[in-house]
């Protein structure tokens, strides 16, 4: 893993938002989105998410967005406990049952 110079285009994931729908990174264009693979069994990520939502809370507009995609195949029910439990409530719960998403890094 090296730091980029100059923010990377990413390749356009498709993911779920919360009614199942899907939608890709592709509807962020013109955003800058902090893009964000977390699981509810993952303890760094249950410990970023609520400084996540805050960021959401403080800085989300139409120039910038947390997405935070649940990548969970086995229990759909645990990310929507995990935000109620920890007070999520500005990011949007969108999922990857599928736990598709995989990219690499250079």
């Amino acid at each position: 893993m090296t730091v980029s110079k100059a923010p990377e285009k990413l390749p356009d994931f498709a993911f779920n938002d919360p009614e199942g729908k899907p939608v890709s990174l592709a509807a962020f264009k013109g955003k800058t989105v902090l893009f964000n693979l977390w699981a509810t069994w993952c303890v760094p990520c249950r410990a970023e998410l609520p400084e996540f939502d805050k960021l959401q809370a403080e800085l989300g507009s139409d120039k910038f967005q947390v997405v935070a995609v649940n990548i969970d195949t086995s229990r759909p029910e645990r990310p929507k406990k995990l935000f109620e439990d920890t007070g999520v409530k500005a990011l949007t719960l969108y999922t990857d049952p599928k736990a598709a998403i995989f990219f690499e890094l250079k």
